[in-house]
């Protein structure tokens, strides 16, 4: 979490997280039982045709704490699917 003034910016996410690692993450989670067999295929499927935006996080981050050297007003950003 980093804040500037009375500016907030709080990301709860892994932009490091390569598609190895989320289906990692999403069987363990269907063999502990702790999401349906149905949900981690449906998941599956659709992050196949996906990549994590991880420039865009990237980009975003940088934007706002660039902003705290040149003290220029902060925006904000709205990301779309």
């Amino acid at each position: 979490m980093f804040s500037i003034g009375e500016h907030i910016l709080a990301i709860q996410g892994h932009p490091e997280y390569t598609m190895d690692i989320l289906f990692n993450l999403v069987e363990r989670l269907r063999n502990q039982n702790e999401i349906e067999s149905d949900f981690v295929e449906d998941l599956k499927a659709r992050l196949e045709s996906a990549e994590p935006e991880r420039e865009v996080w990237k980009k975003i981050c940088k934007n706002f704490l660039n902003r705290r050297l040149t003290r220029e007003p902060l925006k904000f950003i709205m990301v779309e699917d």
